[in-house]
């Protein structure tokens, strides 16, 4: 995928966070809005490990970005529908060094009796130009969009499950990066319960 600028810039990190919040919006939204309509299905453990394929989680970016908030703007945003959320930055390379890193922000966590099919039509609804993506070996739907915020591109792709969701956020990667980026870490996000 392409790259756009320098990972490091503060504008573009600035934008990644007002991207995130106005994400955590749209994701609280549609929790909220197709709760109690969903299939059954495995149970699954959403985490944020330090690796996820060849990404690792930078506590610097995560201290910088403040993610932790994030997972309380989605709690707020859901009506507290959501649960057990957990929020992470990752990243491939070295932003730091002036390299041209790749950088993702996470945050995900259980949705109990969600209809994933519905929460990717309601995205749409809230992101004209999404687009629907494969979701991976671990099925459900998933979803991308990019945005513009402040001059600065911003791709987001979010996963719908019969009990989870997972949200990547980053102003390094289009969307078929993003998407692709998704498939390859979901596995290491989001777990099957034991």
């Amino acid at each position: 995928g392409r790259r756009r600028g320098r990972s490091g810039d503060r504008r573009q990190w600035m934008a990644l966070g007002a991207i995130a919040v106005v994400a955590a919006g749209a994701i609280g939204g549609v929790l909220v809005k197709f709760m109690h309509s969903g299939p059954g299905g495995p149970a699954h453990t959403v985490v944020a490990p330090n690796q996820a394929d060849g990404f690792t989680r930078s506590a610097n970016l995560e201290k910088q970005m403040k993610v932790d908030s994030l997972s309380q703007s989605v709690m707020q945003s859901s009506s507290g529908q959501a649960s057990n959320l957990v929020s992470a930055v990752y990243e491939q390379g070295n932003a730091a060094a002036g390299a041209n890193a790749q950088i993702f922000m996470f945050v995900g966590g259980k949705l109990a009796g969600a209809s994933p099919s519905a929460s990717v039509a309601s995205f749409e609804q809230s992101y004209p130009g999404a687009k629907v993506v494969p979701a991976g070996s671990l099925g459900g739907d998933a979803v991308c969009a990019e945005r513009q915020l402040n001059g600065e591109g911003v791709a987001m792709c979010v996963w719908f499950d019969n009990d989870s969701f997972g949200a990547l956020v980053s102003p390094t990667m289009n969307t078929a990066k993003l998407a692709t980026t998704l498939d390859a870490v979901r596995p290491s996000l989001e777990l099957y319960a034991k």
